[in-house]
């Protein structure tokens, strides 16, 4: 009987260190957070135009483009003091990932973010009255492959650089 007690108990303790994810639960005075956490530590090469959510020592951080210690993966909950919901999310290899909601302390609905692998899609923001009060997809910027500035962004900084030449002729003047 007791061969059959600690093989059961050795095999529960192997599946349970096989789990994909772990729980971890993170209180603070204002909130409570409970969040999954990747359990296999997935080495995944971070994209330097993304954020990633990692957890180090109960503290959740971000951080674009790299992660340390255990990137979050999986539900992602957050609860005001007084238990209504604040958000609720998922997250993929430390990115945000489908569909993230947020609240108010009263429960009401305050917006809609749909992410695909860190990346926002789309918003749809609400009302009071709990009516949607915009709702827009996020478009991607076109990136020039070289330096990875957009076409707009290529622009501003041409202008200004024509600024400071201007302001540096009319200044030997």
């Amino acid at each position: 009987m007791k061969i059959i007690s600690i093989f059961i108990l050795l095999l529960s303790t192997s599946i349970y260190s096989q789990a994909k994810v772990r729980i971890v639960v993170i209180s603070t005075p204002k909130t409570k957070i409970t969040v999954e956490v990747d359990n296999q530590h997935k080495k995944i090469k971070p994209k330097n135009n993304k954020t990633y959510y990692w957890l180090k020592a109960k503290n959740i951080i971000s951080t674009q483009g790299g992660y340390q210690e255990s990137l979050l993966h999986g539900n992602y909950s957050e609860n005001y003091s007084n238990h209504q919901l604040k958000i609720l999310g998922t997250f993929k290899y430390g990115l945000k990932h489908k569909t993230w909601k947020y609240w108010d302390k009263n429960g009401q609905l305050q917006k809609i973010e749909t992410w695909v692998n860190g990346e926002l899609k789309h918003v749809q923001s609400f009302n009071k009255e709990n009516k949607e009060k915009t709702s827009k997809p996020i478009k991607k910027k076109k990136l020039d492959k070289k330096n990875k500035q957009t076409k707009k962004d290529k622009k501003a900084v041409k202008k200004e650089d024509e600024k400071t030449t201007n302001n540096q002729q009319n200044n030997k003047k």
